[in-house]
């Protein structure tokens, strides 16, 4: 072992994971057994990790690490991407039905409360509006809450930090949303049930302000469940609290005051109606703010990110990470 190399470093103590399994690997090999090289997605930073310490042994020039920053976040949601699509049975098809299945549902509720338009606006484009907005929230909160997950491996990486893995995984859930409310809602355009948004920026503005607000949350629910894993059971309750109170079947204008102060606390809520009264003429929302949801937003980012360097802070106390 290099005497620069701290006994207790990540460097070291992979070098040293490295040659027990090369130890292991000839004993089977001596043994006749046939031995099938790791081969899943996110075993790739390991080797990638691997090779450049069989580098540095040999005297060659060392590979560079991972860019920080976009590119590397960028790789690791294609290693998200494909290991999530081999680890679910139902894989891709399961993005995209459950936002269709989820717009019938709230579709059918505006029609049993509302009859065929909800304040003026068709039923079916209003709830493809609200589900987007608050199915973004919810998966991108629950998919960082959960962690790492498939990319765990990917930590022994020293380049990568569980905030890359996280931030990695998060676009995933608003990609999937956007392209099926955005094909539902080009559809019903072209078929000229809807008119053209007048204002489309909104709207990518408010869908991408919920994904935030879910992931700055599921930071802080993350590194929580960790010290606290019962409160996975509060969250998904308030998860269920946060969906009626979403607007995802009527718009707060049409609640009695009692109710209307009770439900414009949620931030996605907000986003929703900002999102309605982007794209219909027909609406004007009264009671949306889109500086309460900046609040929000600003608010969610400042506390996730104190979170991931608290959690930082307490991985390096602990001799995790350097």
């Amino acid at each position: 072992m290099d005497s620069a190399t701290p006994a207790s470093s990540p460097t070291a103590l992979l070098r040293q994971e490295i040659e027990a399994a090369r130890a292991h690997m000839h004993r089977l090999r001596r043994q006749g057994a046939r031995v099938v090289a790791p081969a899943s997605v996110q075993d790739t930073f390991a080797a990638t990790y691997t090779a450049r310490i069989r580098q540095e042994e040999q005297g060659e020039t060392v590979t560079k690490a991972p860019k920080k920053g976009p590119p590397l976040w960028f790789a690791l949601w294609s290693l998200s991407f494909v290991k999530e699509l081999r680890s679910e049975r139902l894989g891709l098809f399961w993005w995209f039905a459950e936002p269709l299945l989820l717009i019938m549902v709230f579709t059918i509720m505006a029609l049993l409360f509302f009859g065929g338009n909800v304040a003026g606006m068709p039923a079916f484009p209003f709830a493809i509006i609200g589900v987007a907005n608050f199915l973004t929230f919810r998966i991108t909160l629950m998919t960082t809450a959960a962690g790492t997950g498939h990319l765990t491996s990917a930590l022994h990486d020293p380049s990568v930090s569980r905030f890359d893995i996280l931030l990695g995984q998060a676009p995933r859930p608003l990609i999937a949303n956007a392209c099926v409310a955005g094909a539902l809602l080009v559809y019903l355009m072209a078929d000229g049930q809807i008119p053209v948004p007048e204002r489309p920026a909104v709207v990518v503005i408010c869908l991408v302000f919920s994904a935030t607000m879910g992931f700055s949350i599921g930071m802080m629910l993350s590194f929580l469940t960790f010290l606290y894993p019962g409160i996975r059971r509060l969250y998904v309750i308030i998860l269920r609290l946060v969906a009626i109170s979403s607007g995802l079947f009527y718009v707060t204008e049409q609640l009695p005051q009692s109710y209307k102060a009770l439900v414009l606390w949620n931030p996605v809520l907000h986003a929703s109606q900002l999102s309605r009264d982007a794209w219909f003429p027909i609406y004007t929302t009264q009671d949306a703010s889109f500086a309460y949801v900046w609040t929000c937003v600003l608010g969610a980012v400042i506390l996730g990110l104190a979170f991931a360097i608290v959690e930082r802070r307490r991985r390096a106390e602990n001799g995790e990470i350097e």
